[in-house]
């Protein structure tokens, strides 16, 4: 049985970092990078260090509830598995085309801030998604495990 504590103390804890990458994400990274000079080379580096983080952390959590919910059958263990995981089929289509256009402009050392605030403003929109499907992961994971 303690196995599956720590799989939830895992899920936790990795759960909640999601949910806190996603809120920095959308309230504080997004309009620092819209308050730039020169929005590329934050959006680029808070990306590259932000995907990081939530990538192990989406890994790890949807792997704990996974584990938990084959052991127990317990569905509020699917359920935020499921939470955890969709953020990255939702990345790959939703999120990477914008990704792809702003490391491209990135790349050609574009300067048309018009085409580069509207598709960071596509990206927040879209985020918000990962943002509420992750924090939803977490409160589900706290309050009704």
């Amino acid at each position: 049985m303690s196995h599956l504590v720590y799989a939830r103390g895992i899920s936790l804890v990795a759960n909640g970092i999601f949910a806190g990458v996603g809120v920095c994400m959308n309230a504080v990274n997004v309009p620092c990078i819209k308050a730039s000079n020169d929005p590329l080379p934050v959006f680029t580096t808070t990306y590259n260090n932000a995907s990081k983080v939530a990538i192990v952390n989406i890994l790890v959590s949807s792997g704990a509830h996974f584990f938990i919910y084959y052991k127990t059958r317990n569905q509020r263990a699917l359920w935020c598995g499921l939470l955890s995981v969709v953020s990255i089929p939702f990345t790959v289509l939703f999120l990477k085309p914008i990704n792809d256009q702003l490391f491209a402009l990135s790349k050609s050392k574009s300067t048309n801030f018009t085409q580069i605030l509207d598709l960071v403003d596509a990206w927040d929109r879209r985020q918000w998604f990962r943002t509420i499907a992750g924090n939803l992961a977490f409160l589900l994971n706290v309050f009704y495990y």
